[in-house]
């Protein structure tokens, strides 16, 4: 007995080659995508102790400007609640009495300017002053305003956060952002 030709047709051909062909590309397929893999890279520094560190540089930097502006610190006046400590010699004792002679305080006086911001950059800095309800805008290097009105200060040098003028009666008066006058 011979055995039935496991063919059906003249057209059909075995599947095996084709299906071991496929399990092996898949196979190859596997191996690579699993090779993309990419290690885990070393742990970095923790971001807490960066983050810590700058904090820390930027506190110390902020520490020593401000060191170097309470050095440079004039009394303060005109301003409540920054006038400088009060000497000796200007405290009034229990038998001090106001003498009635004094002249009365000016009415109208000068109204305390402001220094509402700097901005620029490097030395191309610019100060805007609001002094009596208007803005004045000075550049750094130009002691007259640089536009607005004309308040009677004269800049003489901006060193953030405050700016030195000059006023009409040639006094020395700084300004700062934070409102402090010296």
């Amino acid at each position: 007995m011979s055995k039935p030709d496991e063919r059906a047709s003249p057209g059909h051909r075995p599947r095996r080659p084709f299906s071991v062909l496929a399990l092996v590309l898949l196979y190859a397929g596997y191996v690579h995508a699993s090779n993309l893999d990419v290690p885990p890279a070393p742990p970095a520094a923790p971001e807490s102790r960066l983050v810590r560190e700058l904090l820390e540089v930027d506190a110390q930097r902020a520490l020593d400007a401000e060191r170097r502006i309470r050095q440079d610190a004039r009394p303060v006046a005109n301003v409540p609640g920054h006038l400088p400590a009060p000497s000796a010699a200007s405290a009034p004792t229990a038998s001090a009495s106001p003498t009635p002679n004094a002249p009365p305080a000016s009415p109208k006086e000068a109204p305390i300017p402001r220094l509402k911001g700097i901005v620029g950059v490097g030395r191309r800095l610019s100060a805007i002053v609001t002094a009596d309800g208007q803005d004045t805008l000075y550049r750094d290097g130009l002691a007259v305003p640089f536009a607005g009105r004309d308040p009677g200060l004269r800049l003489v040098r901006i060193a953030s956060p405050c700016a030195d003028f000059l006023d009409t009666q040639k006094r020395s008066l700084a300004i700062c952002v934070n409102g402090v006058h010296k």
